[in-house]
């Protein structure tokens, strides 16, 4: 169980638990040049992406697969990378994942 007091209940807990544990697996892979993970992980229907190496926003899966994704593929790796400060905010049908990303890449690809 994760320790802190962000969450209401234990059901928010495991939530959290399981979105975190995601986007580490998601992560992992993307260090290690597979943008898979992400591929499987975000949404087709409902997207959004933005980050400190993206100009705009990107609302819109394909374009994101289309640019960024396989621009990083085969070339994007971390020896080290740490994700800290995880937090997941849940509403009804939705849940908001932050956290702050630190790493070591060889590669920053992403642009507007």
């Amino acid at each position: 169980m994760m320790n802190n007091n962000w969450y209401k209940n234990e059901e928010e807990e495991k939530l959290a638990e399981k979105l975190i544990s995601m986007e580490k697996a998601a992560l992992k892979k993307w260090f290690n040049g597979d943008s898979s993970g992400y591929r499987d992980l975000w949404s087709k229907k409902n997207f959004s992406y933005f980050d400190a190496v993206c100009v705009n926003r990107v609302d819109n899966y394909d374009e994101i697969a289309k640019t960024a994704m396989e621009r990083v593929d085969g070339k994007l790796y971390a020896k080290h990378y740490e994700v800290l400060n995880e937090r997941v905010q849940a509403a009804k049908d939705m849940a908001v994942l932050t956290y702050q990303l630190y790493y070591e890449s060889n590669l920053i690809v992403l642009e507007g």
